[in-house]
């Protein structure tokens, strides 16, 4: 045994296709914000026949799923942590390290939640747009540029937040 953790096929082929699709997200984001054209090159060969929208779908699917997956673990690991403090607190016990260690987790999986949900709506709100762009939705073309400023302000938030740590 490696010592390595056993990787699914939904995290093999979700992270082949999200790597692939992390392109889009960056190109999109860039024609959004007008610096790329809106029928240039890059965007048309990207595109043909909805492919590129097709499969950008796919990984946002998957993303959205592993981000729920890892907001629930950490929802449950900070879940712990607190009825363990709860219950030193009520035991008085004087071990102070394993507090400040329980102290840094619960701090640990609120950075790790904000994360997750940030992803988590990012990803849904590029699965409107993505929605919009292969479905062609006319009537619905305000919610997609509100979901577009919104999934461009995650990014922002998502850098700064980064940067931050």
């Amino acid at each position: 045994m490696t010592g390595r953790p056993r990787v699914s096929w939904e995290e093999s082929v979700g992270g082949a296709v999200e790597t692939l699709c992390s392109l889009f997200d960056n190109v999109y984001m860039l024609r959004s914000l007008g610096v790329l054209p809106q029928d240039g090159w890059l965007l048309r060969t990207m595109d043909k026949g909805h492919a590129g929208s097709k499969l950008w779908l796919v990984s946002l699917v998957l993303a959205l799923r592993r981000a729920l997956r890892q907001l629930v673990s950490v929802w449950r690991l900070k879940s712990q942590c607190q009825r363990e403090l709860r219950r030193r607190a009520r035991a008085l016990v004087a071990d102070s390290a394993v507090t400040e260690k329980l102290v840094r987790k619960v701090k640990e999986c609120n950075a790790r939640l904000r994360d997750a949900l940030l992803d988590l709506v990012q990803n849904a709100l590029y699965i409107v747009v993505v929605l919009y762009d292969i479905c062609g939705w006319k009537r619905l073309r305000r919610l997609k540029v509100w979901c577009e400023y919104g999934s461009n302000v995650l990014v922002l938030l998502r850098i700064c937040n980064a940067a931050l740590q």
